[in-house]
């Protein structure tokens, strides 16, 4: 069975997207979705780190869907998120500031759009030590507030070397507040899965599998999963063995619990 794994620290909620729903026809839902695209018809550039097993690449075009990114296997270049190894577009980051919200460039959401950070502009940087990977770093900044900073670090590593050595991205976001006046800052992560050719992959988590939109609350009292996992079989968990799997980790590993996980149907 093959596994590419998704670390996901410092955020408030996480959504996992896929089209889930009785009746799916995958060609019209293919070209509805393609015709959201934020930015049809300019080109992107693109950053790409990897390491043996697993990539991640950034659209680092200001005019285009910038600081976007999608996620796939190494050296097979086989989709994780959609529709990796094409320009990424569909998966997006929404910062919340007082109560108003702001996602990376492009299509999707309806509101405000965070502003490329001159001072950061998306790059590749190499870190200091083996096994684990260069990774890309930069940021953007909220234009009502622009002294608040949001930063994105992307990162193929190994969870525990050499002993496995599963594909894994780290996903972190640092945001830094110079403004004179304390304010509610929220993340939501939203990450399109689309597991090699299925953009209607099934999802489950550690506290079981459903085919339909799932909710979960961090809280003392709560039931919250620490993994989530998509599949490229239909079937699910009990389709074919050697499938690829996606496995998302929300808690261990230096991920910080968020508050709220969500699986539901792209794009909502």
């Amino acid at each position: 069975m093959r596994r590419g794994k998704f670390l996901v620290p410092l955020l408030v909620l996480v959504c996992v997207a896929g089209a889930i729903a009785q009746g799916f026809d995958p060609e019209r839902y293919e070209r509805n979705k393609a015709a959201l695209g934020g930015n049809q018809g300019i080109s992107a550039k693109s950053l790409l780190v990897h390491n043996d097993y697993i990539a991640v690449q950034l659209d680092d075009n200001p005019s285009a869907d910038y600081g976007r990114f999608n996620i796939g296997t190494w050296p097979e270049n086989r989709t994780l998120t959609y529709a990796y190894p094409s320009d990424p577009w569909s998966s997006w980051v929404i910062v919340r500031v007082d109560g108003e919200s702001y996602v990376a460039p492009g299509g999707g959401p309806s509101c405000d759009e965070l502003e490329p950070l001159t001072s950061a502009p998306f790059s590749i940087y190499d870190w200091p030590t083996d096994p684990d990977s260069s990774y890309i770093y930069g940021g953007w900044y909220v234009p009502d507030y622009p002294d608040i900073s949001v930063y994105q670090m992307l990162q193929p590593v190994y969870l525990v070397y050499p002993d496995d050595t599963t594909g894994t991205i780290f996903i972190k976001y640092r945001i830094i507040n110079n403004d004179t006046e304390c304010h509610w800052i929220g993340v939501l992560l939203q990450l399109d899965t689309m597991i090699g050719d299925n953009d209607a992959a099934p999802l489950s988590t550690i506290l079981g599998y459903s085919g339909i939109e799932e909710d979960f609350w961090n809280c003392d009292t709560c039931e919250f999963p620490c993994y989530w996992f998509a599949y490229e079989d239909p079937a699910g968990p009990a389709g074919d063995p050697d499938q690829l799997i996606a496995m998302g980790i929300l808690c261990g590993f230096e991920a910080t619990p968020p508050d709220r996980f969500a699986v539901g149907a792209w794009s909502t």
